[in-house]
């Protein structure tokens, strides 16, 4: 009795393995079979897009691109068939997919890319395929056919700090930025969109700036800069924080290689700039410029003040001139100081172009913002690329390495960061100093940046993919650099402030 039931149990379990087997080569994809007996065919598919983004494509490496941490579910394909796809082979965060139907096939790679993506459609791509669910959030039927030629299309997708992806639609414009980026092969750019857009914790707005990182070989040192400054204003009840992000750029289907997607400052450091004074240095506030100012403190222009006016209310700017008249003409004082600056954020400021030896940055690219005419004024800093030991080289189309000898200079931190302080405001700039090295001007905190910059660009192959595009670079031995440039800073300003 025992063997006849294991002579059944075994046949039923050579059955079971027989279905099983029948079962799964029934339903195996023959990727052989497809590419045997089906016509290639390289116009199969027009594009790819996922969860409503449309995926750039790199005409130089045959790549689709998309910004998630893994691989999707599914994939929207256009084509003028009815396809099916099938991914046959993966290799990290590369996979490659057959796209076919009864008679064709195509075969597609698409890497997976960590980094956010910023791409931008000529509006002759988009309007094609207006009809499409995936594109439906351009609005296309509301533009101007008029201005037709106007518009583009952007799309970002952008990681939420609980790692979820979103993807942004909008029309929009886009123009070149910056007096200097006119110059590179590599541009920055303004993008003027239709709708808000916003990443994270940053309120949404409509202009958004695309930071070429070009004469910067480490691709860092504005992100650094930013991400340190926010630091500075923990607590201290001042809006003119500096969001930015790493994104890699796509127009019209071409890799335009990596970026800083990051806010314009006319909309972030006040809400009420619209009825207020907004000016932005664009020069060095040097001796000559000074000595002009003090002879006829009343003539507005570049040439005098160093500033341009971006947004203008004279009964404010007129106030600017006169406090800084009397600014400049004086040997300053606590008092003074106070009355025309908002003094946390101005000691805030000094040490924070102490700590980054932002050379290019103490009376040149910063803005200085003013809200009502009692209003103090607010200093926001900009372009902070020739900071952390890197300075400007006429000879190079890059700047210079590092110059250990100036960056601990005690002469350029007295001539540029404590002149023109009374003793009572450099008491209070030495105490801010020893509160923000608790936990904020730490190596601790600017190595957690670094290695979080590290981790992303390396990993992500982001950095190498720029390299390759536009001139040779090393952005893990650039980051070490600063690594250990910014240990000796701040045992430098440890000596200098004790």
């Amino acid at each position: 009795m025992k063997k006849l039931k294991f002579i059944i149990l075994s046949f039923l379990f050579l059955f079971l393995l027989c279905l099983i087997f029948f079962f799964i080569k029934g339903n195996k994809f023959d990727f052989e079979k497809i590419v045997n007996t089906h016509s290639l065919n390289k116009n199969l598919v027009y594009n790819l897009s996922i969860d409503g983004f449309i995926c750039p494509y790199d005409k130089k490496n045959s790549l689709f691109y998309y910004s998630n941490n893994s691989i999707p579910n599914s994939f929207t394909f256009v084509s003028d068939y009815d396809v099916s796809y099938r991914i046959y082979d993966s290799d990290d965060n590369l996979y490659k997919i057959i796209v076919y139907d009864d008679s064709y096939y195509d075969l597609i790679s698409l890497y997976i890319d960590t980094v956010p993506i910023v791409n931008i459609y000529d509006m002759d791509i988009i309007k094609p395929y207006s009809n499409l669910n995936s594109l439906s959030q351009f609005n296309l039927s509301d533009f101007d056919e008029t201005d037709y030629f106007n518009y583009i299309g952007v799309q970002i997708t952008n990681f939420n700090r609980d790692s979820s992806v979103k993807s942004f639609s909008s029309l929009g414009s886009m123009s070149v930025r910056g007096a200097s980026s006119t110059f590179f092969d590599k541009k920055s750019y303004k993008l003027d969109l239709k709708k808000q857009f916003g990443f994270n914790d940053v309120s949404k707005d409509r202009v958004w700036v695309l930071d070429a990182l070009y004469t910067d070989a480490s691709k860092i040192r504005n992100k650094l800069s930013s991400d340190i400054w926010n630091l500075f204003n923990d607590n201290q009840s001042i809006n003119n924080d500096l969001h930015s992000e790493f994104v890699e750029l796509f127009i019209d289907n071409e890799y335009m290689g990596l970026y800083v997607l990051k806010e314009k400052v006319d909309r972030s450091v006040y809400s009420c700039l619209d009825d207020g004074l907004l000016l932005k240095a664009t020069s060095h506030l040097l001796d000559d410029k000074i000595n002009k100012f003090l002879s006829n403190p009343h003539i507005v222009d570049d040439e005098i003040l160093n500033f341009e006016i971006k947004k203008n209310n004279k009964e404010i700017l007129d106030n600017f001139i006169d406090n800084m008249f009397v600014y400049y003409s004086s040997n300053s004082n606590y008092g003074l100081a106070s009355r025309i600056y908002n003094i946390d954020n101005f000691i805030n400021y000094k040490l924070f172009v102490a700590l980054i030896s932002g050379e290019d940055n103490v009376s040149s690219n910063q803005y200085y913002s003013i809200c009502g005419v009692d209003d103090k004024i607010l200093i926001t800093p900009w372009d902070m690329d020739l900071t952390w030991g890197l300075y400007w080289n006429l000879n190079t189309f890059l700047h210079s390495s590092f110059e250990y000898d100036k960056d601990f200079n005690k002469e350029w931190l007295d001539q540029n960061i404590i002149n023109r302080m009374d003793t009572k405001t450099i008491e209070k700039f030495k105490d801010r100093y020893w509160e923000l090295r608790r936990n904020v001007i730490t190596m601790d905190t600017i190595n957690s940046y670094l290695d979080s910059y590290k981790e992303l660009l390396v990993n992500s192959g982001a950095a190498s993919r720029d390299s390759e595009l536009w001139y040779e670079y090393d952005v893990e031995n650039e980051i070490e650099a600063i690594r250990e440039w910014a240990s000796r800073r701040i045992q430098f300003l440890d000596e200098y402030f004790s």
